[in-house]
């Protein structure tokens, strides 16, 4: 699957080849996306806004580096 994502401007669309493949890949070997990762501590906080337990998750299972 092809996936194009409209950018601002006059610059040209992002094109992603193999989508389908490469966020099957994600979800099988990122930590972010299995239990325990991020969906599952994100819905330890209230979904209307942003704690530091949240920016906490990100660092810890998405590999950031957030500041608090």
């Amino acid at each position: 699957m092809r996936v194009e994502i409209a950018t601002l401007g006059t610059r040209p669309p992002l094109v992603i080849e193999n989508a389908d493949w490469l966020a099957e890949a994600f979800f099988a070997v990122d930590p972010s996306g299995k239990p325990g990762g991020f969906d599952d501590k994100a819905r330890e906080t209230a979904p209307t806004r942003i704690e530091s337990k949240d920016v906490d998750a990100i660092n810890r299972t998405m590999r950031a580096r957030s500041p608090q």
